[in-house]
C-alpha cells in the first residue's frame, strides 16, 4: 500500500512537471519584416527560443514545399541546391546564406524540436533577394535642342530589380511642373519648350533595397540666338577725319558662336568677321554702318547699327558741307542780286534829280557813289581795297567757306563821298 502511495505522488509530480512545460509561454523569434538581400550577397535567419533554457535539439528549413537542411542533434543534412552555400546553427535552429541567388527569394517555414522537453515550436521568414542596381544613364531624344521650339525628353536606364528613378537639376530635385513632367515610374524626364537655362548638369538617381546610384552628370547644349548685337565703336564717337581710322566691333550672345556680316548703306562690304577695320577712312565712306549676326543652327538673325559720319581734313569736304556751302552761296548771289537792283534803282533816281536842278558840269555835294559789288578772294583780304583806285568808293562783298554749315558773309559798305 505505501509503495503505491509514493508510486501516484511520483507520477503526479512528473505529469506536473511535464504540464509546466507544456503549458508554459515557450516560443520561437523569428524576425517580423521582410529581409531583403542582394544577390551574390549573405543573410541570416536568426532565431532564437524563449525561454532561453530551451534548446533546438533537432529541426527543420523548408523553403515552400522543399527542404533545405534538416538537423538532429548535431548532424545537419543539407539538399543538394543548398550544400556549400548554408549552414545552421543547432541550439537555436539560425540559418545563413553566404551566397544568394536571385531564385532564393520567397517564404521560409522552420520547425523545431526543444530539449530538455520535447516542444515543437513553428516559425516563418519572408526572403526578396535583390539585383543591385547599376551606374544609370541619360539619353535625349533631341541632339541639339533650339530654345523655344524643342521638347526634350531624358530618359534614365538601369539594370537591376525593382528600379526606383529620382531626377535632379544640379543639387535640386525635380517634380512636375508647367513645363517640367515625370513620366508614371520618374524615368522619362520631359522639358517643353526648352530654355537655355535648361542646360543642366542632370541627374538620375536609381535606388532598390539594397543598392543606389547616381548618373554622371548630363548637361543639355541648348542652341540660342543671337540676341541683339551690341556694337562699339572706336574712341567712342560718331564724327571722324578723313584719312583716319575706323574700327568697330559687334558682339552677340549665341550658341554656337554667331557670324557676322558688315553693310554700308544696304549694301555689303564683304566683311564676315566680328571687327571691321577701316585705316584710311574717306568721306564717300560716311553713312549707316549695320552689323547682321546669323546662327547657322537656329537659323535667326539680328541686326544692329551706328551712323559714321567723316569730315574734310582742310582740303575736302563732307557731302553735307559741300551741300550747306551751295545753299548758303545761293542765297548770298540773290542777296547780292537785290542789292545791285537796289543800288542801280537808287543810282537812276538820284542821277535824274540832279540833272534837273544843276548843270552837268556840277558835282553834286553829298551824293552817295556806289561802285560794283565784288567778292574778296579769301575772308579778311583788304590788299583789293587798297591797291584800287582812291577816287572810287567800292562795295566789298565776300563769303568765307567754312568746313561747318556756318557760312560767314561781309555786308557792303556804303560811304559817302
Amino acid at each position: 500500500m505505501e509503495m503505491e502511495v509514493r508510486a501516484g505522488v511520483v507520477l503526479a509530480a512528473l505529469s506536473l512537471s511535464l504540464f509546466s512545460y507544456c503549458c508554459s509561454a515557450a516560443s520561437l523569434i523569428t524576425p517580423q519584416n521582410i529581409l531583403n538581400g542582394t544577390v551574390g550577397g549573405e543573410i541570416t535567419f536568426d532565431i532564437s527560443v524563449d525561454p532561453v533554457d530551451l534548446t533546438a535539439s533537432a529541426g527543420t528549413w523548408k523553403f515552400g514545399s522543399n527542404v533545405v537542411v534538416t538537423w538532429t542533434n548535431s548532424n545537419p543534412v543539407y539538399t543538394n541546391d543548398y550544400k556549400g552555400r548554408v549552414e545552421v546553427t543547432f541550439a537555436t535552429g539560425t540559418l545563413k546564406f553566404n551566397k544568394l541567388f536571385a531564385t532564393d527569394s520567397g517564404e521560409y517555414t522552420v520547425t523545431i524540436t526543444t530539449a530538455p522537453s520535447t516542444l515543437n515550436l513553428n516559425g516563418r521568414v519572408e526572403l526578396k533577394v535583390y539585383d543591385p542596381v547599376s551606374v544609370p544613364t541619360i539619353q535625349s531624344n533631341v541632339t541639339n535642342p533650339v530654345e523655344f521650339n524643342d521638347t526634350v525628353t531624358l530618359t534614365c536606364t538601369a539594370s537591376g530589380s525593382d528600379v526606383s528613378y529620382r531626377w535632379f537639376n544640379g543639387s535640386s530635385e525635380l517634380s512636375d511642373t508647367q513645363r517640367v513632367h515625370l513620366s508614371a515610374d520618374n524615368r522619362n524626364l520631359t522639358i517643353s519648350g526648352v530654355l537655355r537655362s535648361d542646360d543642366g548638369p542632370f541627374y538620375c538617381y536609381v535606388y532598390n533595397h539594397v543598392s543606389k546610384n547616381f548618373s554622371k552628370p548630363f548637361n543639355l547644349d541648348v542652341k540660342y540666338g543671337p540676341d541683339l548685337p551690341t556694337l562699339s565703336v572706336s574712341l567712342n564717337k560718331s564724327v571722324y577725319t578723313a584719312g583716319s581710322s575706323l574700327t568697330l566691333q559687334c558682339s552677340a550672345q549665341s550658341n554656337p558662336t554667331a557670324q557676322y556680316q558688315w553693310f554700308l548703306n544696304g549694301t555689303s562690304l564683304n566683311k564676315r568677321s566680328q571687327q571691321l577695320e577701316i585705316k584710311n577712312i574717306q568721306v564717300d565712306q560716311a553713312g549707316n554702318y549695320t552689323c547682321w549676326a546669323f546662327n547657322n543652327v537656329t537659323l535667326r538673325y539680328a541686326a544692329v547699327h551706328t551712323v559714321i559720319d567723316v569730315i574734310g581734313d582742310g582740303n575736302s569736304l563732307t557731302t553735307a558741307g559741300i551741300v550747306a556751302i551751295a545753299v548758303c552761296s545761293v542765297l548770298l548771289v540773290l542777296a547780292v542780286t537785290a542789292l545791285v537792283v537796289f543800288l542801280l534803282i537808287r543810282h537812276r533816281r538820284s542821277s535824274t534829280g540832279s540833272s534837273k536842278s544843276s548843270s552837268p558840269t556840277t558835282k553834286p555835294e553829298d551824293g552817295l557813289v556806289y561802285s560794283t559789288p565784288t567778292f574778296l578772294k579769301e575772308p579778311g583780304d583788304r590788299k583789293s581795297k587798297q591797291n584800287a583806285d582812291p577816287n572810287a568808293q567800292y562795295a566789298n562783298i565776300s563769303k568765307q567757306p567754312q568746313v561747318q554749315s556756318n557760312t560767314a558773309t561781309e555786308y557792303a559798305e556804303l560811304r559817302r563821298k
